[in-house]
């Protein structure tokens, strides 16, 4: 019979990834370039979440990478390495993306109305029990919520 925030239960947590990923090699050219593909599950639209393709030779950088070196033939590289534009370096291998959590995603549901959410971020407004609530913060545990009258916390643990 509760009501409120303690009674919003995480039925699920959904990790969001950035994937990085060698797609192809174009050697029409001069010197090798590499379509390495990033997809960003955690970018805040849509169309941001799609993989953009991106071409680079060796020693390129664009706003996401720096093609910093390539082992093997450059026309069938064993494996590439890209430093991302937050300072980590990272291989590539034929067939095998890298891919690291970014973020997280949750679904929710609060019983004493009905309601569901699927894939709720952070940042995202909810309204449920005459309240307005703020999802502050998503880990691979536990969802946290602030009421937007007061600024009190809650924090929803998730037990799969």
């Amino acid at each position: 019979s509760e009501v409120g925030p303690g009674a919003v239960v995480v039925t699920k947590i959904t990790p969001l990834y950035l994937k990085i990923s060698l797609e192809s090699v174009q050697t029409n050219e001069l010197a090798p370039h590499y379509v390495i593909t990033i997809e960003h599950q955690a970018a805040r639209y849509r169309w941001q979440q799609r993989p953009q393709a991106h071409l680079v030779a060796k020693g390129e950088k664009n706003e996401e990478f720096t093609l910093r070196a390539v082992q093997g033939p450059p026309q069938h590289p064993t494996q590439l390495t890209l430093q991302l534009r937050d300072g980590a370096v990272v291989t590539l291998m034929p067939g095998k993306p890298y891919q690291r959590v970014e973020d997280y995603s949750a679904d929710l549901k609060y019983d004493p109305e009905n309601d569901k959410w699927s894939g709720v971020r952070q940042g995202v407004d909810l309204k449920f029990n005459n309240d307005d609530y703020i999802v502050v913060a998503i880990h691979d545990n536990e969802v946290v919520l602030s009421a937007q009258s007061n600024q009190k916390k809650w924090t929803l643990p998730y037990q799969p």
